[in-house]
């Protein structure tokens, strides 16, 4: 706990490899500038990833600027991503398994697809905020074939240059319940694609 990775590489995982059945928690850690191919600060090849009360900050990757997520599970509970960018999943890529994140905000994080997150996965957001995310498809979100289900969240002034300023949903399910969606951008669906 109390823990800070900045400045560290690697192909996978800039900071912390989790594999297998490996299980890593952070509590009120720092994660920033890190960078790596797949998971600027933390790449997941199964087990369990716990975070309560970090930051994850401009990290960089080729695919999940600060996570990626090939197996596993990463949850996330009152932290801060805000400023990592990737191609795909600014902050996030959850590639098929599972990532759930409570009262957390998503702010100023970039990508080709899905500005803070792409997910192809189960993607659950409670009482979350994302805002001035951008990307080319999905300003906030990308979301190809998964199950994205949000609720009391808020998605602002997040933008995308083609379609979904806050959600882009390309072939999967998007539930949102009790949340706002207010000033996104985009050529094709202000807020949702």
């Amino acid at each position: 706990s109390s823990s800070t990775f900045s400045y560290n590489s690697a192909s996978y995982g800039g900071a912390v490899y989790n594999y297998k059945e490996g299980m890593f928690t952070a509590i009120s850690s720092t994660f920033s500038n890190n960078s790596a191919t797949h998971g600027g600060a933390v790449d997941m090849i199964g087990g369990t990833f716990t975070a309560s009360s970090s930051t994850f900050s401009w990290n960089s990757a080729t695919s999940g600027g600060a996570v990626w997520i090939g197996s596993g599970t990463f949850t996330a509970n009152t932290c801060t991503f805000s400023g990592n960018s990737a191609s795909s999943g600014g902050a996030v890529h959850n590639n098929s398994f599972t990532f759930t994140v409570n009262f957390s905000t998503f702010s100023g994080n970039s990508a080709s697809l899905g500005g803070a997150v792409s997910s192809y996965g189960t993607f659950t957001a409670n009482t979350c905020t994302f805002s001035n995310n951008s990307a080319t498809h999905g300003g906030a979100v990308y979301n190809n074939s998964g199950t994205f289900t949000t609720s009391s969240s808020t998605f602002s002034w997040n933008s995308a240059t083609s379609g979904g300023g806050a959600v882009y949903n390309d072939g999967g399910t998007f539930t949102a319940s009790s949340s706002t969606f207010s000033y996104n951008s985009a050529s094709y669906g202000g807020a949702v694609y």
